[in-house]
Parts: structure tokens; C-alpha cells; sequence
């Protein structure tokens, strides 16, 4: 019997509305807005609708885009001059998040405009995330501080109420960007202030009369900082005013760096080689989805997911998630099973018992001391408890051990966030010993991490220090505790007490607001610096704009700070620069010729300085009676100036990177070609993983104390509450970024919003579910007395016990698009016991609803409903759906290449002749082939697309109206049990069809397929009848409702790609291929003056894809990477209706290991293989 597939709870439900919107020829009318626009009598304010978009506005001068005074040099190559039109490309290191990825920065006329990986780098290798792609809307944020601002300081912040702030804005933000009546603090505590405008130059004296008044009472906050420059430069800072340096980043790897050191006896956070591994067993981590180096993990498990090898000998890495809740990884699992957070540690521990105590496994067997820690988890009982299938542990053990060596056990991550957090990491720091894995695909030794430094304990330590008056100046860069820590530290009122507060930061944040002080920092891309992600691994910093804003850079602002005492100036003065060449003195009376004349040059310029005169006068001596010539002046010396971060850095490299690797280039052809790669690696056994560790034993003491495996029992309305991440706003900085809130969230496939998740089952049961009309319950949960409100949506893949919702929402100040979006979950994070750390995950909650049905919910997944169950008369209403969805096992592709891919009968048709075909393409023809076992959902492509085709984000109102105008979907396709289902994930762009159903139907031929295979759009003849959206199949042409870029505010308009046309009001628009790179790719041949080649032509969603799951070429090439790719198990979606698409799929395979019972169990229901095998 054949799967059903669904998308979403009301398809599963065969909801009426779903039939609905499949049907109807147009699932949102314009004519009644377009109306009442005409009519004067709808107005849409700037929170109605996206006026922040980024595909609606005219390009605006970039006068003030100024060339930098500093040398910055081209990735590839730099022209004699800027050539209008013609792009550079410059090398430099993300500064999204401390991972510090590579990047190749795209600038037209000295602004930045597109953002790409840097093939040359080892961590990202030419790819990039989503964050990284929305980067550039973060440089032109209209809501970055223009310039310093003093506060009108208020000692006493809580419980405070006032009314809007009195805020001169214009010494802020740009003018048009307020409307009147926002309040400045939003939801923390509504408060007065006023806003003075000082220079950078009153702000250094002040505040480092500040730091040098508060000695050792001061304390400069700060997030991870890594690079050799960097840190040096901190180094110096902290010699001049010697203040306690804490590191605080939102989320902090304290559990996992304390498990490193009582397993091996250094606190480091470990590498993980995932392009080595060929089974990933995780416990409550998501390292693709929240990981600390997530796009270098990401890379290496996507293309571990790839099929190698041939038929009988085919191989993928296999994956099992154990989890409360679906995440990323969760969503890639071959198995998958449901576990709630209290009891992943007795999973993992269990599994440990199997190997080492039943199996003998390892050196360990025999081991006392972990026999006895080991004792209390016999696997059976841990099942029962976990109600896991009785055996599977077992047979999970037997199969890791085959794969020894080449797997990774991570435990831990957010979702594990317990109390006994740590204790986790250790079991999986246990296991991966046990496996062999430490030394293999796990490096602790040769080159750590040092992308994640931050330590809640010693934050939480801070407060207490706080609270307790023993810190006088605060100086706070790249941290923001006011929105990031849990209500229960109580930072609010320890800041209170704290007589002076710093903030640098990008704007008004939470934290920034709370301050006497804020100074903007300039973004990543105005800025110099490097950076050392990984021990040994150096990447450079090179700015591509300068400061759009009055800001500086964090180091630029710690040396004028410095440069106010007479210590910060002997050790931040920059050197003199070098004395031009002198000319030759005037001769005296008899003309002779000075020794120097026509031979000074800048090399010698000083000693001829000495000499000429000395000589000139023994040559001309002076004649009798005649006074004697005046002694030349000497010069006055240069005067001091502060040194910039710029010749820092470079001076640093200098003598502590170029000195030390015995080149044989010169300094300066160094700088240029460490600039040009962007990256500097010189050690090629950082490559590979270090000597193994060897695991303590007594780190194991925890399990002693365990009684039984498991916790207490959960009340009968109990819930274990699970914090979480999603790839879109992390940690919440990226609130403010329009095109990351509207990229739908791979999970829920929801966007705009964070909320309760609760199973079906639980929804029901509590009574929590949604009415007919998609308005969701509102809720609240109680985490030792402090609160937290959101609606609860309805999700599969949710244990029944627990309920998730997502941090990085609910900022009460990050800007106008991000402020009061969702809501705040980080204030019911508990604090660990003695201040050990903070505590995300397992604190046990009731859910008191608030509302009835009320709320909405935006969900592109619900706006593009492919008609695949026309047929109700198929088993279990199949349908259409293995006509877009096609999957197998690993097992059924090793005896049959095509399976799960059976052969379609060739289409009848009337066009159809037996003659040649109309649809030739003699010279070029290109198409895509998408390999759905690589693609791991991290939405990367849909990012890319926005940027490099000037897409507009258009908001929850019009998402939730079905009006969102994404080129690239990705779809979300579920199957198998309905509380913890299947999934399979299908990127979906136009197809270019050779018989296009939209060419047939427009009356004025907007749309054509052009020479080359593309059906390419007419902008200026559409008239928008929209006859070609209802004639697509596969739902992918967005029509233009409104011109978004009327109320949009600068400098946005810097971002917009001039390369790309931007589109009007009443205009249809689609995906053509990037057709603008196709026609670049032509140029660049011709000037060659040979063919285009193969990977000369990237799309912008193949470029930035970790995994490389998307391909595109040729197909008249058959020698063609994308060619290439196609095989048996390659298909066209509906293929039947024979459109002819250009763009191939590959079958998705599941890899459900050597025995069928390993696959994912449900409750009372069969295995998916067993499901397969009576299919």
C-alpha cells in the first residue's frame, strides 16, 4: 500500500478550504484593493505592509558610497579603473555570527551588492547561509545609530512606566523611518530619555576618563572575539586600563566546554569532520540547523547524503535523531524518535551500557569504574521509560561499531539544555571514544574551534558582581543581556546599580538603550580585521564601503579610547611615515656640484639629508669677507597620531604571521595575495583531525547517582518545555531583517513569528487546537513565576509531553521591522544551580489559554497547494502525490537503480506530429537537476534568490493573504505516521517548460521561451491578467499586488542588484534561470573569444548551496555536470501533464540501516521499511 503525502495539518484534516485553493483560479483578488486604493480609501502605513523591501525602488545615487583610503584588493582581479557596470570582486571574512565563514563580496561602483562564499575557504568553501546571503540588509539598515548619543541616565529601571520617549530621532535614525508615538522601549519598561548628540572625540575623553577612574571595577563585556590582530589589540586595551574582560554570547557552549575538560582535561570546544562521517547519531543537537559552525557542518553532511558508488555497492551516510522535537537534523534522520528532554541522557547512557557492558565494546569493557557508572541504564529499561522500541539500542550499538571510526555523537545543543546538560555531553564524549572516533572524525588537538567563547557562568558571575557594587564602568560591545538573559538573573536591576554603561553597538538595542553612552559600530563590511575561527586557520577582514554612518569599528573605538592616556598613547601611536626624498641644496658661489645631486632616493634619502651639506661646504668654502651661510633648519618632527586599526592589523601580520612562515614572496606581495584569497592556511595537516584523546573515566561519576534512568512522572496536563533555534533569527540579532523574518521556517514552514508547538495529539487532548478559520488559541506558561504568552500551533514530530517555541523573537527594541515581531522566550530560561550556567530545556509547565481561537499564523506552505489529490479513488487518496514526490531505501536502490522511480509512458499528444520538434535549441540549453537526498533545508537559496534578483519581502499581512513573492520555495512534503511523519524536502523554482501551460494563455505574449530553452518574462508587456498563474502547475509565478518600494526608506536601495530589472505594481514575475548571469556568462566567453564552458554559469541558489544539491548546465552537453547528475533515478514533477520541464529531480532515499526493525517505530504502527516492503 502506497504512502499518503500531506503538507499541512488542514490537508491532512481534507480540510474544504485546501480543495479550494487548489481549484479556484485565483487565490487572491487584487481588483478590490486596487479600488479602494483609486478611491483614496486604502492607506497602508509603514507597518502594513513591507515598504523595507528589496525589489521595488529605483537605484538612488551612490554618491555616498566614497572609495576607501585604504588598499583593499580584488578577489580576482582589479581593473586599471572602476569601469561603471562592471562588477569587482573582493575576499573578506562574515561577521554575521563568530563563525566566520568566507565570503566574496560583489560591489557596483564601491557598493556592496551581492554576497558569496569564498570557494577558497576550508570552512565554507564557497558557500553561504542564509544569514550571510541577508547580510547586506544589515549594512543598509535604515534603523542603524547615525551617530554617538549621550542618555539621560535613569538609576532606577524597574517597575519604571512612562509615557513614549521624548527622542530627537534625526540624531538617530533618518527622519522618515519614525512615525510618531513609537515608544523607544517597547515592552521592557517604558521609560523617558533624551538623546544628546556628542562627537567621537568627546566620547573617547569621557570614556576614557571613565575606564581609567574605574581601574580594576571596570569590565568590558564583549561576544566571542577571535583573530591574531584582534585579540592582540585586546591584549593592549587591557594593559592600558586593566579591566575583567567577560564573555557573554547568547547562546554559550558552557555544558559541552566543561564536558571536554572532565572528559579529557582541557576546556575546548572540539571540531567535528562531518565530511568524514558515515553515521550521525544525535541527542537533542541540531548542529546544521544551531550548530557553532553550522554552514561548515552543513557542508559536510549535505554531501555525506549524496548516493556514491554503483549498483549493489551504493552509499550515503545514515542518520538517527533522537529528540523532543523536530529540528533540521531531525528533518534529515533516516530514523527519528521522539524523546523528551529528561530523558536524552538515559538514552545516551543506555546506549553506552549496550556497547560497553553487554557487547564489551572497546578498551573500556571491564572498566570498574564504568561499569558501575554505566549499571543504573540497562538498555531495556531505558526503552521502556523512553518508550522506545524494546531492542533498538541494540542493534543501533551493533551498527555503530561496524562504523567505528567514521561517526559522530553529538548530545546536548539547546533542546538537550537541561539541567544535566553536561553530564550528556560527557556521554557523548564517552561514545565517541568508545568508537573510535576521537582522532578521526573529531579533532580536540591540532585545531579546536574558537568560534563560540562566551560563558553564561561567568555572565551570571558579572551580575552578582553587579548587584553587589563592585563594577563602576560597564563597557559592552557585541552583547545583549537585557534581551538575551532570562528574567530570573534579575540584569535589569544589577545594571541599575552600575554608576556608568558604555554600549557600542550597531543601533538602540535593548541593552544600548539602558546605557549613558552608545556609540555606533560600523557593520563587517566598513571595516578591517581578521579573524581565527579554528586554531591556525587566518582569514582577513577588508572593508568594501566606507561607513555609510558615523560608527567605527570596535577596535578603532577600544585605541581612541586608549589614545586619551599617556600610556594608550605610547603603545597606540602610529609610527612616522617615511621621510619623502629630500632634494639636493642649492649650490653656492662656483657652482660646484654637491656629492648628493641626482642621486638621493627614498631609500637613501636620510643619509644624503646628512651629507650634502657637510660635503657642499667643503667644496665651496665661502669667500673671504663673505658671511657664512646659515645652517640648514633642521625639519620639525612629524607630529603624533593615533595609529588606525588598519595599520595595526597590517603591522601585526607583519611581524607575527609573515615572519614567522619563512615565505619567500616579500611582505607586501604577501598582504596583496592574503587579501586577494581572503583566507591564509599554511599548515595542511589542520586539514585532518589531531592525535586522539584519551577519555577520564571518573568524568562518567555522574551515574552513580543515578538512581533509575528517567525522571518523575509528568502530571497528567504536564508539559516539558523545550527552547529552541531555527535557521532564520538564531539568537535574534537578525530580527530586524525583513528577508530572514519572511523566509518560512523549514520545521512549521511558518514565518514572521515564533509560538507554542504542541503534537496533535496534545493540541486535542488540552483542547488547544485551532478553529476552521486558521485563528490559533493564545497561551500562557508559568516558569517559576515568570510568564510568557504566544499562540500554540499545532505541529507534527512534537513528543507528546512536550511543548517547544523558538528564541530570537519578541525584541522590544531592534528596529521597525523586528520590534514587538513574536515574543520574547528567553525570559523563561531557568538559572542552573550555584550560577553553573542557564538551563533551556526540561522545566516542567501548564498551559493556561488565554484566548480562544484568535491568532494568525502567516504559512507560505498553505499558499501553494500542488494538485496532487485529484484522484480520490487511489489507496489512501494518493493521487498525484508520487508523481512530485518520489523516495526508496537504500536497500531497494542497491537491487534496483530506479527504485521508488518506475518509468512514465510517453504523453500523448495533439502537438505531437512525428516531425521535428518546434522546441530546438542548437546551441545552448539549459536546465537543472536537484538532488533531494543532498538538499538539507537550510534555505540558503531562497535567501540568495531575494538578493540577487531584487525580490520583495512583503510582510505577515500579505504572506498570510497568499501574496508572498518568493522565486524559490522550498516545499515541505510529510508521509507515514501523523504524529511523527516522514519528510521530504523539494526546492521548487519555474521548471522551463518546453510546452509552458502560462505561454499559451497570456493574451499580450509576456511570456516566451527564448533561444535558449528559458521562459523568460516581458516585464513591459504584461498587463497582469494573471491567465499564466492559473495555468502553472506548479504555483510558481508571483504577481506584483503593490509597488513596495514607494515607502521605502534609505539606504536600502543601495542592495538592490542593477543588473536585474526592478518590477512595477501589476506586473507577473518568476524564476528564469538568473537569466542576467546566463547573458554575463556569454560576455565573458565572447571576450575569451571561446564557447561558454561548463561551470562558467552559476544560478545564485546552486552558488550559495552547502550540500551542492542543485546543478545546472547544459543539456546539449551530456559531458555536463548537471548531465552528469541525472541518472535512474532522475524524474520531471507531473510529468505526466507533459509540460516538458527543464529542471530534473533524483529520488530521495532513506538509508534505514542493514535490518528493517531500525527504522522509525511508531506507536502501534509498522516501520517505514516495513511499510516499503508491503508496498
Amino acid at each position: 500500500m502506497s504512502k499518503r503525502y500531506w503538507t499541512t495539518l488542514w490537508d491532512w484534516k481534507d480540510d474544504p478550504t485546501v480543495d479550494k485553493r487548489r481549484n479556484e483560479e485565483f487565490a487572491s483578488k487584487p481588483q478590490e484593493y486596487f479600488e479602494a486604493e483609486a478611491k483614496g480609501g486604502l492607506q497602508f502605513g509603514r507597518r502594513d505592509f513591507m515598504k523595507w523591501s528589496t525589489g521595488a525602488l529605483a537605484l538612488a545615487s551612490t554618491a555616498c558610497s566614497r572609495k576607501p583610503t585604504q588598499q583593499i584588493i580584488p578577489y580576482v582581479n582589479q581593473p586599471p579603473e572602476v569601469m561603471p557596470g562592471n562588477p569587482d570582486y573582493y575576499a573578506t571574512t562574515c561577521r554575521e555570527c563568530s563563525a566566520a565563514c568566507g565570503l566574496v563580496l560583489t560591489t557596483h561602483e564601491g557598493r556592496p551588492t551581492k554576497v558569496e562564499g569564498n570557494p577558497l575557504h576550508p570552512l565554507n568553501k564557497g558557500t553561504a547561509c542564509a544569514r550571510g546571503q541577508a547580510s547586506l540588509f544589515n549594512l543598509y539598515d535604515p534603523d542603524r545609530l547615525k551617530s554617538p548619543v549621550a542618555l539621560e541616565r535613569v538609576h532606577s529601571l524597574k517597575g519604571l512606566v512612562g509615557s513614549a520617549p521624548q527622542v530627537d530621532y534625526n540624531l538617530v535614525f533618518p527622519t522618515a523611518l519614525w512615525h510618531e508615538g513609537w515608544n523607544l522601549r517597547k515592552n521592557i519598561h517604558p521609560i523617558q530619555r533624551t538623546l544628546k548628540k556628542v562627537t567621537w572625540e568627546q566620547a573617547n575623553q569621557q570614556v576614557g576618563r571613565l575606564l581609567q577612574r574605574a581601574g580594576t571595577r571596570g569590565v568590558l563585556l564583549t561576544g566571542t572575539i577571535h583573530g591574531r590582530a584582534r585579540t592582540a589589540l585586546l591584549a593592549d586595551f587591557l594593559t592600558v586600563f586593566p579591566l575583567r574582560h567577560v564573555v557573554y554570547d547568547s547562546l554559550n557552549p558552557d555544558a559541552l566546554v566543561g564536558a571536554q575538560q572532565a572528559a579529557y582535561g582541557k576546556p575546548v570546544v572540539p571540531r567535528y569532520f562531518y565530511d568524514k562521517a558515515e553515521m550521525v547519531v544525535t541527542f537533542g543537537d541540531d548542529p546544521i540547523g544551531a550548530g557553532i559552525s553550522r554552514q561548515e557542518y552543513s557542508v559536510g553532511f549535505g554531501r555525506q547524503r549524496k548516493i556514491r558508488g554503483s549498483k549493489g555497492h551504493f552509499q550515503m551516510s545514515r542518520v538517527v535523531s533522537f529528540e523532543p522535537a523536530m529540528s533540521l537534523v531531525g528533518v534529515n534522520a533516516d530514523s527519528r524518535y521522539l524523546v523528551p528532554p529528561s530523558q536524552l541522557l538515559s538514552v545516551a547512557m543506555g546506549l553506552a551500557h549496550q556497547l560497553v557492558v553487554i557487547d564489551k565494546r572497546s578498551s573500556f569493557a571491564g572498566n570498574a569504574a564504568v561499569a558501575a557508572a554505566l549499571a543504573a541504564y540497562e538498555p531495556g529499561a531505558v526503552e521502556s521509560a523512553a518508550g522506545l522500541p524494546q531492542g533498538l539500542l541494540g542493534r543501533l550499538a551493533a551498527e555503530l561499531w561496524r562504523q567505528r571510526g567514521k561517526s559522530i555523537i553529538v548530545g546536548g545543543g539547546i533542546a538537550g539544555g537541561t539541567a544535566n546538560q553536561q553530564d550528556l555531553d560527557v556521554a557523548a564524549a564517552f561514545l565517541n571514544s568508545v568508537l573510535g572516533n576521537e582522532g578521526a572524525t573529531i579533532d580536540g588537538t591540532r585545531s579546536p574551534s574558537l568560534q563560540a567563547q562566551g560563558s553564561n557562568a561567568a555572565m551570571l558571575a558579572l551580575v552578582d558582581d553587579m548587584n553587589a557594587g563592585k563594577v563602576d564602568t560597564l563597557l559592552v560591545c557585541g552583547s545583549n543581556p537585557a534581551y538575551t538573559l532570562p528574567e530570573a538573573a534579575g540584569f535589569l536591576d544589577a545594571l541599575a546599580k552600575v554608576p556608568h554603561v558604555v554600549v557600542i553597538a550597531d543601533r538602540l538595542d535593548e541593552t544600548a538603550q539602558l546605557g549613558d553612552l552608545v556609540l555606533p559600530l560600523l557593520h563587517g563590511m566598513e571595516s578591517w580585521g581578521d579573524a581565527e575561527p579554528q586554531v591556525g586557520l587566518l582569514s582577513l577582514q577588508q572593508p568594501t564601503i566606507n561607513p555609510l554612518l558615523d560608527g567605527r569599528s570596535l577596535e578603532d573605538a577600544l585605541i581612541g579610547f586608549a589614545y586619551t592616556t599617556p600610556a594608550g598613547r605610547a603603545k597606540f601611536t602610529a609610527p612616522p611615515p617615511l621621510p619623502a626624498p629630500i632634494p639636493p641644496p642649492a649650490p653656492v658661489a662656483g657652482g660646484a656640484p654637491t656629492a648628493a645631486e641626482g642621486t638621493a632616493t627614498a631609500a637613501g634619502a636620510a643619509a644624503a639629508a646628512t651629507a650634502a651639506p657637510k660635503m657642499a661646504a667643503k667644496q665651496a668654502p665661502a669667500a673671504k669677507g663673505a658671511a657664512a651661510p646659515a645652517a640648514a633648519a633642521a625639519p620639525p618632527p612629524p607630529p603624533k597620531t593615533v595609529i588606525s586599526f588598519y595599520k595595526y592589523l597590517k603591522q601585526y601580520w607583519q611581524t607575527a604571521v609573515y615572519a614567522k612562515s619563512n615565505l619567500p614572496a616579500s611582505f607586501d606581495d604577501f598582504w596583496v595575495g592574503a587579501l586577494r584569497a581572503g583566507v591564509f592556511d599554511p599548515d595542511p595537516a589542520r586539514l585532518q583531525p589531531g592525535p586522539a584523546r584519551t577519555f577520564n573515566p571518573a568524568a562518567l561519576a555522574f551515574g552513580k547517582q543515578a538512581a533509575a534512568p528517567g525522571a518523575p512522572a509528568l502530571g497528567t496536563d504536564e508539559l516539558e518545555l523545550a527552547l529552541s533555534v531555527n535557521c532564520m533569527m538564531g539568537d535574534g540579532w537578525w530580527a530586524n531583517n525583513a528577508h530572514l523574518q519572511e523566509i518560512p521556517e523549514i520545521v512549521s514552514k511558518n514565518c514572521w513569528d515564533n509560538f507554542f508547538t504542541v503534537s496533535p495529539a496534545t493540541a486535542k487532548r488540552l483542547g488547544l487546537e485551532p478553529n476552521d478559520k486558521r485563528q490559533y488559541v493564545i497561551a500562557e506558561v508559568d516558569v517559576d513565576g515568570h510568564k510568557l504568552q504566544a499562540p500554540v500551533f499545532v505541529q507534527v514530530g512534537v513528543h507528546p509531553k512536550v511543548t517547544t517555541i523558538a528564541l530570537g523573537y519578541g525584541r522590544a527594541s531592534c528596529g521597525e521591522i523586528g520590534t514587538d515581531i513574536g515574543h520574547n522566550a528567553y525570559t523563561v530560561a531557568q538559572i542552573a544551580k550555584n550560577n553553573a550556567g542557564l538551563i533551556y530545556a526540561g522545566a516542567r509547565v501548564k498551559f493556561r489559554k488565554v484566548t480562544g481561537p484568535s491568532y494568525l499564523i502567516a504559512s507560505p506552505q498553505d499558499n501553494n497547494y500542488i494538485n496532487f489529490t485529484e484522484d480520490k479513488q487511489t489507496p489512501e487518496g494518493e493521487g498525484r502525490g508520487p508523481m512530485i514526490v518520489r523516495e526508496a531505501t537504500l536497500v531497494q536502490l542497491q537491487a534496483n537503480p530506479r527504485a521508488g522511480n518506475p518509468e512514465q509512458e510517453k504523453a500523448l499528444s495533439l502537438w505531437d506530429n512525428g516531425g521535428p520538434s518546434e522546441h530546438t535549441f542548437p546551441d545552448y540549453h539549459w536546465g537543472m537537476t536537484i538532488d533531494m537526498n543532498a538538499c538539507i533545508g537550510c534555505s540558503a537559496c531562497i535567501a540568495a534568490c531575494y538578493n540577487e534578483n531584487n525580490v520583495p519581502v512583503v510582510g505577515k499581512d500579505q504572506v498570510w493573504r497568499g501574496r508572498d513573492m518568493a522565486w524559490l520555495r522550498i516545499d515541505r512534503y510529510l508521509s507515514g505516521d501523523f504524529e511523527n511523519p516522514d519528510v521530504t524536502r523539494q526546492p521548487m523554482m519555474c521548471q522551463q517548460c518546453e510546452n509552458a501551460g502560462c505561454e499559451s494563455v497570456c493574451p499580450v505574449i509576456a511570456t516566451i521561451t527564448d533561444a535558449e530553452g528559458i521562459n523568460v518574462q516581458v516585464y513591459n508587456r504584461c498587463v497582469g491578467t494573471r491567465f499564466c498563474s492559473n495555468n502553472c502547475i506548479y504555483k510558481v509565478r508571483k504577481f506584483n499586488f503593490f509597488n513596495y518600494g514607494k515607502v521605502r526608506a534609505s539606504p536600502l536601495e543601495l542592495a538592490l542588484n542593477p543588473m536585474v530589472t526592478v518590477r512595477s505594481k501589476g506586473v507577473m514575475e518568476k524564476c528564469n534561470y538568473c537569466v542576467q548571469r546566463i547573458h554575463e556568462g556569454h560576455y565573458r566567453a565572447k571576450e575569451r573569444g571561446v564557447p561558454v564552458r561548463d561551470g562558467d554559469i552559476q544560478t545564485a541558489c546552486q552558488q550559495t548551496c552547502p550540500s551542492q544539491a542543485i546543478y545546472f548546465g547544459n543539456m546539449n552537453d551530456p559531458h555536463s555536470k548537471m548531465m552528469q547528475a541525472r541518472n535512474e533515478r532522475g524524474y520531471k514533477v507531473l510529468e505526466d501533464m507533459n509540460y516538458k520541464p527543464s529542471t530534473v529531480y533524483l529520488t530521495k532515499i532513506r538509508n534505514l540501516g542493514a535490518e528493517p526493525a531500525l527504522a522509525q517505530l511508531q506507536p502501534g504502527g509498522e516501520s517505514a521499511a516495513e511499510k516499503d516492503s508491503q508496498a
